[in-house]
């Protein structure tokens, strides 16, 4: 297995660069079932950031785009069972994306908790604790 940068996925997703686009197109076409390319959290949380600030994508949009994804044959994520059940269609993620995979880093590392200063995230996402 091989992994992908944020620049690569971006560029495939946005299609903003028609050169980067089409290597990146390329590449993941080449990718199969048995040949994954592997999305860490830290690039899809870097994904996810970009399409919400730079590119202006709406939460929703977002959410979509990371379901189909998921589908994607020619990708495999960090903890995919996980991911696909948050943007399974019964789900309605209240916080940020993000949150909840820092949340989910850290359970996975034993922590009891993840504080944090943001409410939302302590009100939305299972295991961050509002740090008061």
């Amino acid at each position: 297995m091989i992994a992908i940068d944020a620049n690569v996925l971006l560029r495939y997703v946005v299609r903003d660069d028609e050169e980067q686009y089409q290597k990146a197109s390329q590449f993941l076409t080449r990718r199969s079932a048995d040949d994954t390319a592997y999305v860490s959290f830290i690039v899809l949380a870097e994904t996810v950031w970009t399409l919400r600030r730079h590119y202006r994508y709406s939460k929703r949009q977002v959410e979509e785009l990371v379901t189909e994804l998921l589908q994607a044959v020619e990708l495999s994520f960090e903890q995919e069972a996980y991911l696909s059940v948050l943007f399974s269609k019964n789900a309605e993620l209240e916080g940020n994306i993000a949150d909840y995979l820092v949340a989910l880093s850290a359970d996975r590392a034993g922590c009891s908790a993840t504080y944090t200063f943001d409410r939302n995230a302590a009100n939305t996402v299972l295991g961050m604790e509002l740090l008061a």
